[in-house]
């Protein structure tokens, strides 16, 4: 009962579940998040649909899979005819505003629709200085203070750290060697000569380059901070839902590939997802559930109390509802795609030549062995089950 809460959805680009030190990292990378997330849901098996940012947003805004919002390669726009949560929630009598840093988050791509206020932070500055996250904060804090009467608010923040380059402020490089020398850094040059297999490092430089991206990250999570702050001073906080999460993971190396929009492994697909409700709201979740993004809308509108479409790819992750034959399917961009289907135990992973992979997760987290041949019905079984949903004409073509 009573008004509808406000909403704050934080993206941190690039960011990989298993590097935030609230899902058990040795380095304090999120301490300020880690505070946020003491008091909220912290999800543990979710996934984004897609490695690459271009095709996760629109299924973070929508909940609907690439297989329906079709956004999936440049040129590809957000069609209007698919309906995203601003909208809904405008709606819904909601302010809305969207502050991204991300090209791949713009008005260019139709992923304003719905939103009052959308800045694009390299319209603001000199694209080299669009990426800081001090900069988005300061716009974001901008438009809150502003007078939104009595509308409830959904306020969207597109962070680029800790994605490439990694080049933390020094105030922040806190886990690298000082005494470090080598050939590489954190720059684009170095992470796409080990990408290519052009170089190959040893484990001194990886180990640079991978506290760098650690160093980017506890940036972004300082800059997370400052709005953090400032929505706990707001009278209505206590109705407040906010969101941290990620577009997608990154790699380093596990699987011969660095950064990200290459593979369907996990390193690259696994992302944050720390949901905090209003106070006093009690929800028995499954926090080990299998979630993707697309589920962020669904959750976010029941919360709101406001209607969704019918959305055959995503759940309401606070609803009690059996998610034991759910699966998820992901892919890279190019042409043709690598493809994953996942269940709760297993993985397959499935190239456009036939060429394919499968994982037991439960015995083989790290996606090192395949037993294609060790379990022949499974593999045929999901195969299928991929083949089949591949099939299915989207249900908006890109703009």
């Amino acid at each position: 009962p009573g008004a509808p809460p406000d909403i704050v959805v934080i993206i941190l680009d690039a960011a990989r579940a298993d590097r935030f030190s609230c899902y058990g990292y040795e380095r304090q990378t999120t301490p300020n998040i880690d505070r946020l997330a003491a008091e909220s849901l912290v999800f543990q098996r979710v996934f984004a649909l897609a490695p690459y940012t271009l095709c996760s947003v629109p299924t973070m805004v929508t909940g609907l899979s690439f297989l329906d919002h079709g956004v999936v390669a440049h040129g590809d726009r957000l069609s209007a005819e698919a309906t995203t949560l601003a909208e809904h929630l405008k709606s819904a009598g909601y302010s809305t505003a969207c502050v991204s840093a991300s090209p791949n988050n713009s008005r260019a791509l139709g992923t304003d629709q719905g939103y009052d206020v959308f800045v694009e932070t390299w319209q603001v500055v000199p694209r080299a200085r669009s990426a800081d996250p001090f900069l988005l904060s300061r716009l974001a804090l901008d438009w809150l203070a502003a007078d939104h009467g009595p509308a409830p608010i959904h306020l969207q923040l597109h962070y680029v750290p800790p994605h490439a380059p990694y080049a933390p402020p020094p105030e922040f490089d806190l886990f690298t060697d000082p005494a470090h020398r080598g050939r590489l850094d954190g720059g684009h040059v170095s992470i796409n000569a080990l990408d290519s297999g052009a170089l190959e490092p040893r484990p001194a430089e990886l180990a640079h380059i991978s506290a760098l991206y650690d160093g980017n990250l506890r940036t972004g999570d300082a800059a997370v901070a400052q709005v953090l702050e400032a929505l706990a001073k707001r009278s209505r906080w206590r109705d407040t839902v906010v969101l941290v999460t990620a577009d997608h993971g990154e790699a380093f190396l596990e699987h011969g590939r660095m950064s990200h929009n290459s593979t369907v492994y996990d390193e690259m697909l696994h992302v944050p997802f720390v949901l905090r409700l209003p106070a006093g709201r009690r929800v028995s979740a499954d926090l080990d559930r299998l979630a993707s993004l697309a589920d962020i809308v669904p959750t976010l509108l029941a919360l709101a109390r406001a209607p969704a479409d019918d959305l055959p790819d995503s759940l309401d992750l606070l609803a009690p509802v059996a998610t034991g034959g759910r699966y998820l399917i992901a892919r890279t961009a190019g042409d043709p795609p690598l493809y994953a289907l996942r269940t709760s135990r297993w993985k397959l992973l499935f190239a456009g030549s036939g060429i394919g992979a499968l994982f037991d997760l439960a015995k083989d987290p790290g996606e090192g062995r395949a037993l294609a041949l060790q379990a022949p019905l499974v593999f045929s079984g999901l195969g299928q089950l991929l083949t089949e949903r591949l099939s299915q004409p989207p249900r908006f073509a890109p703009a």
